[in-house]
């Protein structure tokens, strides 16, 4: 599954950072922590609680609490105390969003989250670094903790902002039942038998990941070529087109091409593809006269076989 399985790109130059360089080994191997963490997500703004920090990394609270300091001090982190999310400002930069479905699926995650305080800061780090897909990333976002409306907002706006938010669940429930419907079609048509809530979960993961429909049907169609009886085998193709980032069918018909086997020849080829058989003369029978001992000798009867004396 998707969730299972996520890279993150963390790049080599971290370590000349002035910032990472002048952290303690603690900072440094937490900073690392909430980058490649097994809570977070592909926004880097998630629920993180200091517990499940403590029991990973093996640490007491208080060795805990010294490192969470030094990285809230050099704005490597932002943290709310009241909802335990974490929000790491550069994630995106090194890990940007790829396009529109995974806008989406980050959009969902983002909007699990408990009310935080970290949330016009997220809205910033988007704009930043999702130029072009910030609105799909932060639609629905509602204001963190000491940001309410101001009272002078009146019912009509109130009313009219909330038509529209409806409006807007409503054509995103629709298209997530096709969505659903297309995928549980191809599953059955795979494999005879449609899909299970977990199967189904298991696919629809890679909607998240920034895969779209034709990705997952796609798949279900190779695994029937290849005789697949289970989802597994569709698993580990998007798997693969998510880490080479295959997010287009354009984008897969080239990885199809990279990888296509070459036809194999039939033999070891030893001339080129322009070379034609031409018959030599024979050496002269002065040189090599053993060459010549088949030949018939003068009078003898055709066919008939030379008696060594």
């Amino acid at each position: 599954m998707a969730g299972e399985l996520r890279y993150v790109r963390v790049a080599n130059k971290i370590w000349q950072d002035e910032k990472i360089k002048n952290l303690s080994d603690d900072a440094k191997l937490l900073y690392l922590y909430v980058l490649t963490s097994p809570h977070s997500n592909m926004a880097g703004y998630y629920v993180l609680p200091k517990p499940y920090v403590a029991y990973d990394l093996n640490w007491l609270p208080e060795r805990l609490d010294k490192a969470f300091a030094e990285l809230l001090r050099t704005g490597l982190i932002k943290y709310c105390e009241q909802s335990d999310v974490i929000l790491i400002p550069n994630f995106l930069k090194y890990n940007p969003i790829q396009n529109k479905n995974q806008a989406i699926g980050a959009n969902r995650r983002i909007l699990e989250l408990p009310q935080n305080g970290l949330i016009d800061e997220f809205i910033t780090v988007a704009k930043r670094f999702a130029k072009g897909l910030d609105k799909e990333i932060c639609q629905g976002l509602a204001k963190g903790f000491g940001n309410t409306e101001s009272d002078t907002d009146t019912d009509t706006d109130t009313e009219s902002a909330s038509d529209r938010a409806c409006a807007r669940e409503e054509k995103d429930d629709d298209e997530e039942r096709e969505t659903v419907r297309e995928i549980t079609d191809a599953f059955t048509e795979t494999f005879a038998y449609p899909p299970n809530s977990t199967q189904m979960q298991m696919l629809t993961s890679f909607l998240d990941d920034g895969l779209s429909a034709w990705h997952i049907t796609e798949a279900l169609k190779r695994s029937a070529e290849a005789g697949a009886r289970s989802p597994t085998y569709a698993r580990t193709i998007l798997q693969d087109w998510v880490n080479k980032q295959a997010f287009t069918p354009d984008d897969v018909k080239r990885l199809d091409e990279t990888f296509k086997p070459k036809k194999a020849r039939a033999g070891p080829q030893v001339f080129g593809d322009d070379y034609e058989y031409k018959p030599r003369d024979r050496p002269s029978k002065e040189a090599f006269p053993w060459l010549y001992d088949d030949e018939p000798i003068e009078g003898d009867a055709p066919g008939s076989i030379k008696k060594e004396a």
